[in-house]
C-alpha cells in the first residue's frame, strides 16, 4: 500500500517537473524577446512608438505570463497617453486612439479570466474614446468585445444588441473577416436561445465567408456549430458529417482543443442516439485534453455529460459527483447557462432515485422535494436568461417530481410551460428549413471547389528557405533547458527524501485524530437524533395544518386555470350562434369540458366526460383541450372520425396505458360534431356519447347508426301561474305548458362507438356519420351526468328517455329558455339530494 501510494506521488511530482521545464522553456524565450523590446523601448524617440511597444508586443506577451505585470504595461501605456493628451499636442487623437487601445487590451486579459464585469467596465471606456474620435474599426471590436462579455454572462439579448452593431460597422467598410466572426457570435447566441433555425442561418453565411478568405479555423468553427445545431434537432446524420469534417481539420492542424471540443460534440449526438458506451468512451477522451489545457469551459460540459451517462447505466453516485463537479466550474464562471443545465440534470438525478423500488415513503419524498427543489432552481435561472432549450429542460422534469408527488395544479402549470416551449423550439417545418438551408450551403461550396481547383491549376508551389540562425537559438534554449532540468531533477531527489520521512510522521497523527473524530461524531450524533425526533414532532403537526390551507388553495387555483381553457361564452356565441351551455361541475372543478372552434370552412364542437371528477378529472379535462387544439389547428384534421382516433391514440401515449391487468382506466367518453358551413352537411363521431336531433322532417344520413326516437306527447305536466314558469311533477317526467299546440318535430339519436377514448378490449377505427342539416333543427350533445343524477320522491335516475321528452318538448323555444328549464328541472329532482357526477348539455340551433 505505502509502495503504491509513493509510487503516485513519485508520478506527479515527475508531471509537475514537466511542467517547471516548459516554463523555464517559454520563459527563457519570452525573456529573450523581452529583453530586445525594453532595448527598443528605451531607445524610441518619441512615446508614439513606446505605447505601441507596450499595446502590442509587451503587454500581449505578458499576458502569458503574468496578468497583474501585462495589466500594469497596459496601464503605462495609458499614463503615457495621458500625458501627451493633457500637453493639447497636435496628435492628440492618436494618443486618444492609443489610449482606447489600452483600455481595451486590458478588458480582453479580465475577459480571458473569466471577470467579466471587470472585463465590460474596461470595454466601454474604450469604445467611449474610439466613438469620440470617430474610428470605426475600434468602435466595432469593442462591440464584439462586449458581446462576448454578456454572451458569457448569458445576457443573450444584449449580446445580440452589440454583435449586430458590430456587424453593422463592418458591413459598411468591407471588412469580411469581421463580418463572418459577427454571423458567428450571433448564431451561436441564437443556439442558446434556442431559436435554431435563425442560429443555422448565420453559421452558413458565416461558413460562406471563411472559405472566401481560406479561414481554416473559422471553417472548422463553423462546421462544428452546424453540427451541432443538428444535434438539437435530431438530424444526427447531418450533425456527425459537420462535424466530422471540424474533427479532421482541427486534427490536420495539431489544434487539440478544437479537436476536443469537436470529441465532445460527437459524444453528445452518440448519447442522444443511445449508444451510451462510445458517447462515454468520446466523453473520457476529450476530458483528458481540457484537464491537460485547464479549459475550464471544456471540463464543466464534459463533467456534465459524463454525469448524465453514469445516470443511465444507474450509477447515480458516480453520476452526482460528476454533477457537482461541473456546478462548482459553472458557478465559479458565472455561467448561468450551464448553471440551469446541472441543476436540471440533479433534478433528473433525485427523479430516478424517488422511482426505486423497496425504499421507505418518507426516503423517496426526500428524493421528490430535492427533485422539486433542483428544478425550481433550474427553472428560475433558465428564464432569467430567458434560454428555451433550459426552460424546456426545466418544465420537463418538474412536470414529472409534481407528478410523483400528486400535485396535479403544479403538473399542469408547468406542463403549460413545457408545450408552450416546445411549440417555440420545434416544428417539422424548422427541420425541413434547416436541412434545405444544409442541402443549398453543399451545392454552393461545390460550385465554389469547381472554380477553386481551376485556379489552383495556375499556381506554383512556393518553397520555404530553412533560418539557421533561428536554428542556432533554438539549439541554445535546449541546452539551456536540459541544465535546468539536472538542476530541477537534483533537487527533486533531495526533496522527496525529507517528504518520505513527514509522510511516516503525517500518518501516525492522522490516525490519532481521526479515532478522536469518530468519538465525538458518535456523541454528537445522539444529541442531535434526539433534538432532530421533538422537532419532526413538531414539524408534522404544523405540515397537516398547512397540508389542509394549501389542498383549498390548490383546487381553486385548479378552477381559474380550468375557466381559463374553457371557451368563453363571447367567443362560444361568436362560434355557434344561438346556442346554450348547461354546466355544473360537481365539485369546485369539473372532469366535463365543452370546446368549439372555427378552422376554415368548418364549425366544429365537442363536449367530453373524462374519467372521475374534481382534480383529476380536470387535470384530464385540460389533456383534451390541449390535444384536440392540437390535432385540429396544427395538424388540421377536420373529419369528426379522426380527430377521436387521433385523439386517442394521444391519451394512451400521454398516459403510458398498456392494457395489463389491474391497470387504472382513465380517459374520457366524448361527442364530436363537424360542420361544412358551406354545404351544411354535418359530420358526428361519439366515444359512448350519441348525438340528439330534433327536426321536422324525415333525418338523411350515410350510417345505419340512426335511431328515431317516438316519443310520446306531453301527459304529465304543469305550469306554476304564479311564477309562469315550468316544472317537474315530483317522481314524474318534465313538462311544458298544456297551452302549446302538438307539434310534428321527431327527436332522433346517433349512436356512438361503444368504446372510450382510452386503451380498450375493442381498439377499432371511430365511425363517422355524415348527415344534412336544415335551418331550425336543433342539435344536443351532453355528458352522462343529467340522466344519471339521483332524484325524485323514491330516489331514482332521471334517465336517458325522460331528458330526450323534455328537450323535444321544448326545442321550438329560444335557447336561454331551454337552458333555464333544464337548470330549473334538474336542480327540483336533486331536490335536498346530492350531485352525483358533473353535468354538461349543450345545445345549438341551426
Amino acid at each position: 500500500m505505502r509502495e503504491n501510494i509513493f509510487n503516485n506521488d513519485f508520478k506527479k511530482l515527475i508531471f509537475i517537473l514537466i511542467i517547471l521545464i516548459n516554463i523555464i522553456i517559454i520563459q527563457t524565450v519570452n525573456g529573450q524577446n523581452c529583453d530586445s523590446l525594453w532595448n527598443i523601448y528605451n531607445n524610441a524617440k518619441n512615446d508614439t512608438t513606446r505605447i505601441k511597444l507596450l499595446n502590442e508586443e509587451i503587454g500581449y506577451i505578458y499576458e502569458t505570463i503574468n496578468i497583474d505585470s501585462a495589466i500594469f504595461f497596459y496601464n503605462k501605456a495609458i499614463a503615457l497617453a495621458d500625458k501627451n493628451i493633457m500637453q493639447k499636442t497636435k496628435n492628440e487623437t492618436t494618443f486618444l486612439n492609443l489610449k482606447a487601445t489600452s483600455l481595451r487590451y486590458i478588458g480582453i486579459v479580465y475577459i480571458d479570466n473569466e471577470q467579466f464585469d471587470k472585463a465590460i467596465e474596461y470595454y466601454l471606456k474604450s469604445l467611449k474614446i474610439f466613438t469620440q474620435i470617430g474610428n470605426s474599426e475600434g468602435m466595432a471590436s469593442c462591440y464584439t468585445n462586449l458581446g462576448n462579455a454578456y454572451n458569457n454572462k448569458s445576457d443573450y439579448y444584449k449580446a445580440i444588441e452589440f454583435f449586430l452593431k458590430s456587424l453593422k460597422i463592418d458591413e459598411k467598410s468591407g471588412n469580411k473577416k469581421g463580418v463572418s466572426m459577427c454571423y458567428t457570435n450571433i448564431g451561436a447566441v441564437y443556439a442558446s436561445l434556442g431559436n435554431y433555425d435563425k442560429s443555422i442561418e448565420y453559421f452558413l453565411m458565416s461558413l460562406k465567408i471563411k472559405e472566401e478568405l481560406k479561414d481554416i479555423k473559422g471553417i472548422s468553427n463553423c462546421y462544428n456549430n452546424i453540427g451541432i445545431i443538428h444535434k438539437e434537432q435530431g438530424n444526427y446524420k447531418k450533425s456527425i458529417e459537420f462535424l466530422l469534417k471540424a474533427l479532421e481539420i482541427d486534427e490536420k492542424n495539431g489544434d487539440q482543443i478544437g479537436a476536443s471540443y469537436c470529441i465532445t460534440n460527437i459524444a453528445n449526438v452518440y448519447k442522444n442516439q443511445g449508444d451510451d458506451d462510445n458517447a462515454l468512451s468520446y466523453y473520457f477522451k476529450a476530458l483528458d485534453f481540457f484537464e491537460k489545457y485547464d479549459d475550464k469551459i471544456g471540463m464543466t460540459s464534459c463533467y456534465g455529460n459524463i454525469g448524465s451517462m453514469y445516470l443511465r447505466k444507474a450509477e447515480y453516485d458516480k453520476a452526482s459527483e460528476f454533477f457537482l463537479k461541473s456546478l462548482k466550474i459553472n458557478e465559479d464562471l458565472g455561467f448561468k447557462e450551464g448553471i440551469a443545465q446541472i441543476y436540471f440534470q440533479l433534478s433528473s438525478l433525485n427523479v430516478t432515485l424517488s422511482e426505486q423500488k423497496n425504499i421507505s415513503a418518507q426516503i423517496k419524498l426526500n428524493y421528490v422535494s430535492k427533485s422539486i427543489d433542483y428544478g425550481l432552481k433550474s427553472m428560475f435561472v433558465a428564464q432569467e436568461i430567458k434560454a428555451l432549450p433550459r426552460i424546456y429542460d426545466a418544465a420537463e422534469v418538474l412536470m414529472e417530481s409534481y407528478k410523483i408527488s400528486h400535485n396535479y395544479i403544479k403538473y399542469m402549470e408547468y406542463a403549460e410551460i413545457f408545450i408552450a416551449t416546445k411549440d417555440s423550439m420545434f416544428s417539422e417545418e424548422k427541420t425541413k428549413a434547416l436541412t434545405e438551408m444544409g442541402t443549398k450551403y453543399e451545392s454552393e461550396k461545390k460550385q465554389l471547389e469547381i472554380d477553386k481547383m481551376q485556379k489552383q491549376k495556375e499556381l506554383d508551389n512556393k518553397t520555404i528557405e530553412a533560418q539557421q540562425a533561428e536554428n542556432k537559438k533554438q539549439q541554445i534554449i535546449i541546452v539551456s533547458a536540459i541544465g535546468g532540468f539536472l538542476i530541477i531533477l537534483v533537487f527533486s531527489i533531495i526533496i522527496l527524501r525529507m517528504f518520505g520521512q513527514k509522510r511516516k510522521a503525517n500518518i501516525l497523527l492522522a490516525s490519532q485524530n481521526a479515532e478522536i473524530t469518530q468519538q465525538k461524531e458518535e456523541i454528537s450524533a445522539q444529541r442531535d437524533e434526539i433534538e432532530a425526533q421533538r422537532d419532526t414532532v413538531v414539524l408534522q403537526r404544523d405540515h397537516i395544518e398547512e397540508q389542509n390551507k394549501e389542498i383549498t388553495d390548490s383546487i381553486n387555483y385548479a378552477k381559474r386555470i380550468q375557466h381559463a381553457v374553457l371557451p368563453d361564452f363571447d367567443t362560444m356565441n361568436m362560434i355557434l350562434g344561438e346556442h346554450f351551455i348547461l354546466f355544473k361541475p360537481k365539485d369546485i372543478v369539473s372532469g366535463d369540458f365543452y370546446w368549439a372552434t372555427i378552422f376554415k370552412n368548418w364549425q366544429i364542437y365537442t363536449v367530453a366526460d373524462c374519467t372521475g371528477h374534481g382534480v383529476p378529472g380536470a387535470f384530464m379535462s385540460m389533456l383534451g383541450i390541449s390535444f384536440i387544439n392540437e390535432i385540429v389547428r396544427k395538424e388540421e384534421v377536420s373529419q369528426a372520425s379522426h380527430i377521436l382516433d387521433h385523439l386517442r391514440t394521444r391519451i394512451i401515449e400521454s398516459l403510458k396505458q398498456k392494457g395489463i391487468s389491474g391497470e387504472q382506466k382513465d380517459g374520457m367518453d366524448i361527442s364530436m360534431c363537424v360542420l361544412n358551413l358551406e354545404t351544411q352537411k354535418l359530420q358526428f363521431a361519439g366515444a359512448n356519447n350519441p348525438l340528439w336531433i330534433v327536426k321536422s322532417e324525415k333525418l338523411k344520413v350515410n350510417s345505419d347508426e340512426l335511431q328515431d326516437e317516438s316519443l310520446s306527447s306531453p301527459s304529465s305536466y304543469k305550469v306554476d301561474k304564479k311564477s309562469n314558469s315550468f316544472a317537474v311533477i315530483p317522481n314524474s317526467p318534465p313538462v311544458i305548458p298544456n297551452e302549446r299546440e302538438e307539434s310534428n318535430f321527431q327527436l332522433y339519436e346517433l349512436k356512438p362507438d361503444k368504446m372510450p377514448i382510452a386503451i380498450y378490449e375493442r381498439m377499432d377505427e371511430f365511425t363517422n356519420h355524415e348527415i344534412e342539416i336544415n335551418q331550425g333543427d336543433c342539435l344536443y350533445l351532453m355528458s352522462d351526468g343529467y340522466e344519471d343524477q339521483f332524484g325524485g320522491l323514491k330516489g331514482k335516475k332521471f334517465l336517458s328517455k325522460n331528458l330526450k321528452q323534455l328537450l323535444l318538448d321544448n326545442s321550438q323555444l329560444t335557447m336561454k329558455k331551454q337552458k333555464e328549464i333544464l337548470e330549473k328541472t334538474i336542480t327540483d329532482w336533486i331536490g335536498d339530494g346530492e350531485q352525483i357526477d358533473d353535468i354538461t348539455v349543450m345545445g345549438i340551433k341551426i
